[in-house]
């Protein structure tokens, strides 16, 4: 049976995104130490156990950070509710989030980890550490650590709305994650609604209508 417990969504600016991957996805022993049964992280985020391989193109990532760049909804990641395994006693996920200060904190199985939303996080994991260039408004492609301050602060501002379950039953997490993948029909490349090949320009220069 699929949960019924969320996903509650909030509105998360990118910047806290980033503030929780430099606290952890640079310090992979702290990151270990919170989420032992975890084998993969992005963004300072435990990967579910189930989730496939990265498996964005470089071009891909790119296009995704060029719409967060102009504004463009960038839809929600998922994550399951943030719950403290062993540690200072506490209750709900504020608490459990300042707990996490204190040494010998570990979250409890599948607690904060990604449902939803790993390729896109990736995509922003490459860009913040200067692992994927990006067009700027000239077209010169450039390294996150090439754009200027206050740019950086208008990027950051940027929406990425974040999805809480609040459910840590893994088969019901299992269900959940086929649902959100599998539901949907894949778009043909004919489904574009930009013409992109000259070829198929009339000799008025104008592009076919569909029929």
């Amino acid at each position: 049976m699929i949960t019924n417990a969320g996903p509650w969504v909030n509105d998360i600016p990118c910047g806290s995104i980033f503030d929780r991957a430099q606290q952890l996805t640079f310090e992979s022993a702290r990151a270990r130490q919170e989420y032992p049964w975890a084998e993969r992280f992005i963004m300072g985020l435990p990967l579910a156990p189930w989730q496939r391989k990265f498996e964005w193109t470089e071009e891909q990532s790119r296009r995704f950070i060029t719409s967060a760049w102009t504004g463009v909804h960038l839809g929600n990641y998922v994550l399951t509710e943030l719950e403290l395994e062993v540690g200072p006693a506490s209750s709900g996920a504020a608490g459990a989030a300042g707990a996490a200060e204190a040494d010998g904190v570990e979250y409890a199985y599948l607690s904060n980890c990604v449902i939803e939303g790993q390729q896109r996080l990736t995509s922003l994991e490459l860009y913040v550490t200067n692992r994927l260039s990006v067009p700027d408004n000239t077209g010169v492609p450039t390294l996150w650590a090439e754009v200027l301050a206050r740019d950086r602060r208008r990027f950051e501002n940027t929406i990425f709305s974040c999805g809480t379950v609040r459910d840590r039953d893994e088969q019901r997490l299992r269900s959940l994650y086929d649902l959100m993948n599998f539901s949907g029909t894949p778009h043909a490349e004919s489904d574009r609604a930009t013409w992109h090949d000259a070829e198929v320009l009339d000799p008025q220069g104008e592009a076919p209508r569909p029929g």
